[in-house]
């Protein structure tokens, strides 16, 4: 089964468009968590150093400063002491009734005591499993200059789930646009195959020697310049086919003519033929005559040779005839034109 062009570009299209959902849809899934660790890893930076600058030049209003971030920006901080896993500042004292100088937990401990010589120099980013795979959170920590070690943290489960939504309603929105814009590649498929179609139907009528049939330009695209091609070429074969079958009458003039010529020249070597055969008769016998004395006087003599001579001129006659025509045939001769009363 032939598919037509508007067919072909309908599915590529189509396929194209579903192939573009799919993608995103599969990154989304597979990479969006990553891009979002991989983005905050910036903002737990800048609000390390916003909040060593604070607790260097206001370390009485810290808890306040750790307190409005962990509002705006949902990041939970934590101070500790100096090489210890006791918490000396935290931004959750003014949340709930938290007990200051209380101990973090053992994995963040594990942490921070197996990588604390990186500390000093370096930071720690990566994301911890809480309770149960679904709960985990991304980890920053460093170690300030006073020495403290500054923990940031924020949840991941949040954005977990929020990936999850934005994934079903990425895959509603994907099956609507797939929808009507299947609708729209039709439809605009059909404005585009339209000029393809209407070149093919001249092009079918010059297979048939029908060169009326002209292509309407409406752009300046590539269709467009084939088209005023299409037109170009009819207009030229038009010419030529009217080139032909002037030149086909003249030929088919001269041929009649040069039948009229053959059939002339025929019946004048016919007739030549035999006017030549009488004089030759007659000179023949004639100069048999001659050669046997049948002429026995002057008179008879002199009447042979007026009439051989009178042959003669009749054949010299009928042969310049015969090399007029020859002149004619072969184009040598010239007709000389004059004007007279």
């Amino acid at each position: 089964m032939i598919k037509s062009v508007r067919t072909k570009l309908f599915l590529i299209f189509t396929m194209f468009l579903i192939l573009s959902i799919s993608l995103s849809f599969f990154m989304n899934v597979k990479y969006l968590e990553k891009y979002y660790v991989y983005r905050n890893e910036r903002i737990f930076f800048s609000t390390y150093e916003q909040i060593s600058e604070a607790y260097l030049n206001e370390a009485e209003t810290i808890e306040d400063i750790m307190y409005n971030i962990d509002r705006n920006e949902n990041i939970n901080s934590l101070i500790l002491f100096e090489k210890s896993p006791v918490i000396k500042y935290s931004s959750s004292f003014r949340k709930r009734e938290a007990i200051k100088n209380g101990v973090i937990r053992k994995d963040l401990a594990d942490l921070i005591f197996t990588k604390m010589n990186d500390l000093n120099t370096d930071y720690i980013y990566e994301v911890i499993k809480l309770h149960t795979p679904d709960f985990r959170e991304i980890v920053f920590i460093k170690e300030l200059d006073t020495g403290e070690i500054l923990i940031l943290k924020k949840p991941l489960h949040v954005v977990s789930t929020s990936s999850k939504i934005a994934n079903e309603f990425l895959l509603f929105t994907g099956v609507i646009t797939i929808i009507f814009g299947s609708i729209f590649i039709f439809l605009f498929s059909k404005r585009i195959t339209r000029p393809i179609i209407d070149l093919s139907h001249i092009a079918k009528s010059i297979s048939n020697l029908d060169f009326s049939k002209k292509y309407k330009v409406k752009s300046k695209d590539e269709i467009g310049i084939l088209g005023d091609s299409m037109n170009l070429i009819c207009e030229e074969l038009n010419k030529a086919i009217d080139d032909l079958i002037e030149a086909n009458v003249k030929l088919k003039e001269d041929i009649e003519r040069r039948k009229e010529i053959d059939e002339m020249r025929k019946k004048f070597i016919s007739s030549i033929s035999h006017e030549l055969k009488s004089p030759i008769g007659i000179t023949k016998g004639y100069a048999e005559g001659l050669k046997y004395h049948i002429a026995n006087n002057e008179e008879k003599r002199n009447r042979y040779c007026d009439i051989l001579i009178h042959e003669a001129d009749k054949m010299d006659k009928m042969i310049k005839q015969l090399l007029n025509l020859s002149n004619l045939e072969s184009e040598v001769f010239k007709l000389e034109k004059s004007i007279f009363n």
